[in-house]
């Protein structure tokens, strides 16, 4: 219970696990809001490359990290012209690309039609995917897990309600 007398919407105690380098996934409450925080850390304190997923954005990547490590895999392999991305929500992607078989989680801005990226956001290479996935039940725990945004709409076949949505179409819902 907080100090106030509010409850915490976490339903186990906030966490913080290094997945790898400096890469930290913390589970934590933030304005009264649960959170997943991927952030770089070095020597232990927070900087601003790192990413914040809502329950949404947590369930959409959760749901995509056989298909991205299998990316992955093939990179290493040798693969050439991979270019996969996942939406997760907002304007967060969640991606692997050669030459580099990396997860790369990353915030991105719409410029003149193009989705280009920004520094806020984390790389994950294969021993910090596996940390990541380990932890998966441990999140699940913390933050009960919610159905994807985009899953909502499609079940309703409510178009207008997912161009409409800031997590599923972010570069459009305020026209």
């Amino acid at each position: 219970m907080a100090e106030n007398g509010a409850h915490y919407p976490l339903h186990s105690a906030a966490f913080r696990e290094c997945l790898e380098r400096d890469v930290f996934l913390a589970v934590q409450v933030w304005n009264d809001q649960p959170r997943i925080d991927l952030r770089q850390c070095p020597d232990g304190y927070p900087t601003q490359k790192g990413c914040i997923l809502n329950s949404s954005r947590w369930a959409v990547l959760t749901d995509h990290l056989e298909e991205l490590e299998k990316k992955m895999t093939e990179v290493l392999n040798g693969g050439t012209d991979i270019d996969f991305k996942i939406h997760l929500g907002g304007n967060l992607y969640a991606a692997v690309k050669t030459p580099f078989p990396i997860l790369d989680i990353r915030l991105r801005f719409m410029n003149e039609g193009k989705l280009l990226y920004t520094k806020r956001g984390v790389t994950l290479r294969f021993p910090g995917l596996n940390r990541l996935k380990q932890n998966i039940q441990r999140v699940h725990e913390a933050i009960p897990r919610t159905k994807p945004c985009y899953l909502v709409h499609q079940e309703t076949n409510d178009e207008m309600g997912c161009a409409r949505c800031k997590e599923c179409s972010p570069n459009t819902y305020m026209l």
